[in-house]
């Protein structure tokens, strides 16, 4: 193994990974359906090392620049003497990389120019539901592609029939705890308050899900009058990786509110994750499970706290239904 990682692979990873290789091997197109936290990116690794010493080209694309960063700094770590090119929307698109991590989007640069290309969060915006943008993003490959998801849809095993594909499951997170259950709670803003105080009482840290833009500064409004270190973080927000960074960071930073950006791709080391209003459609029945798999991630608290606000609705319960038979590693489609 020439890459580095901060951890050690459990039985169920490496044999996960050594799959994922012998199939690019013998050239069939994959989906690793793979819970939140279960290493999915570094599961991948072994095989990016292998098309490496090969000279293979390689694309791992993420919908999503913040994902992009977190996947780019974490292979940087990991394969710190090779070089890596990182392009999205106000970064300089690359002529002729090798090892390229990207939003889908500059993928179209590049027409049957990949070895291997590798989608994480098949399922998240702008690629859900977008036909186009996803065709164009495989053509990118002239060999074969890989979709990583937490949350895969009927459509993305339709593709995976069509495409000679096979699905590959990891139902354990990588320190082998199980999910955090969500825990839902009446939209009463007392009760927000209460268990904020009981899980920054912990030493955790909490994220706090709106559905919309303007439910931002209602939130952050609110909590003010309780709270100093609130920052706040939405799809046109400047300086996103800064404020991320903060609340990462400084001590006194304990709340962030956020809209779905921070719905996947991040982990955070200490962690208690909020959802309020559980009720609007932006919160899907997969957009809660992405959400609720924030929490309990690192070594340092592997079970974390989940808590959604609002009424028991079909999806609501089915979203904790899903996160129960996960953890009971039963298949969900």
């Amino acid at each position: 193994m020439s890459f580095l990682l901060n951890f050690n692979f459990s039985q169920k990873q490496k044999k996960l990974s050594e799959l994922i290789l012998a199939n690019f091997i013998n050239n069939l197109n994959m989906l690793v359906f793979a819970v939140t936290g279960s290493g999915k990116t570094e599961i991948c690794f072994p095989l990016i090392d292998f098309l490496i010493l090969n000279k293979y080209k390689l694309a791992f694309v993420s919908p999503r620049k913040i994902i992009c960063d977190s996947i780019y700094y974490r292979m940087k770590k990991s394969f710190p003497s090779v070089h890596i090119d990182l392009s999205y929307g106000g970064l300089r698109s690359v002529h002729k990389p090798n090892i390229l991590v990207s939003t889908c989007h500059q993928l179209q640069n590049y027409f049957n120019y990949f070895d291997l290309v590798i989608i994480d969060e098949i399922d998240a915006y702008p690629l859900k539901g977008n036909n186009y943008l996803l065709t164009k993003t495989l053509q990118s490959s002239k060999k074969n592609f890989i979709l990583l998801t937490a949350t895969p849809t009927e459509k993305d095993l339709k593709l995976l029939e069509d495409n000679n594909g096979v699905i590959l499951y990891l139902y354990e997170r990588y320190h082998k705890e199980k999910l955090p259950v969500p825990k839902i709670k009446s939209l009463w803003f007392v009760s927000l308050l209460y268990v904020l105080r009981k899980e920054i009482q912990l030493g955790r840290k909490c994220i706090v899900f709106v559905p919309k833009i303007n439910d931002v500064d209602w939130m952050k409004s609110k909590l003010s009058s309780f709270y100093n270190g609130i920052v706040t973080i939405f799809s046109t927000s400047l300086d996103q990786k800064n404020t991320v960074r903060r609340f990462l960071n400084l001590p006194n930073v304990k709340i962030i509110i956020s809209t779905t950006i921070l719905e996947r791709g991040i982990t955070f080391p200490k962690i208690a994750v909020f959802v309020w209003n559980t009720n609007h459609h932006v919160f899907s029945k997969e957009t809660l499970i992405q959400i609720a798999g924030r929490a309990g991630r690192s070594l340092i608290d592997k079970k974390g706290s989940v808590y959604f606000f609002g009424s028991k609705t079909k999806k609501v319960v089915s979203a904790v239904s899903i996160i129960e038979s996960l953890n009971d590693e039963l298949p969900y489609l």
